[in-house]
């Protein structure tokens, strides 16, 4: 549903590492995007939402975030999620840096 979708985004945890040949089976899948890609994913899955995404924070991470649950299998959409190290929050990711185009030359 999002191939040719204006929304920035990447899989990411375990499934991103599955998917780059890496030998573990993953339990979810996990979407990072930016604040508009979260609530856009939201819209187009809507028929799966099982917590509408939302801001939300702890002492070691924030986030807008949403789930999905497709066939069984849960989707987590993260938006520029933020993590605190040593007292100090980091940047959120950088899509550019990190987004690979499966089958593009």
């Amino acid at each position: 549903k999002l191939n040719g979708a204006d929304i920035n985004w990447v899989i990411t945890g375990s499934t991103a590492f599955a998917i780059q040949g890496i030998p573990l089976e993953p339990n979810d899948i996990d979407i990072q995007t930016d604040e508009k890609g979260a609530y856009e994913i939201e819209k187009y899955f809507n028929e799966y939402v099982v917590k509408k995404v939302c801001f939300s924070s702890n002492e070691k991470v924030a986030s807008h975030f949403g789930a999905l649950e497709i066939d069984g299998l849960k989707v987590e959409i993260m938006e520029d999620l933020r993590k605190k190290l040593n007292d100090v929050w980091e940047e959120p990711v950088d899509f550019g840096q990190v987004q690979k185009i499966c089958g593009s030359k």
